[in-house]
């Protein structure tokens, strides 16, 4: 995804107009690690025609079943 210029959004090939309701949204990713499960958040806040991104990971601990 890559920013724009006026209030479009690069999403793949095409182009996508974020809707004026829309101010942010969520991204969970979980994964396993040696120590536990991961989590990951990506949370991307809308204004004008700009977004930032902020990210925030933890770390679960958590053994693997064999």
């Amino acid at each position: 995804m890559q920013k724009k210029k006026s209030s479009l959004i690069k999403m793949s090939d095409h182009d996508e107009k974020m809707s004026d309701r829309v101010f942010m949204q969520e991204v969970n990713t979980w994964e396993y690690i040696d120590d536990g499960i991961k989590k990951t958040t990506l949370k991307r806040k809308f204004r004008e025609d700009d977004y930032n991104d902020h990210y925030i990971s933890e770390i679960i601990p958590y053994e693997k079943p064999k």
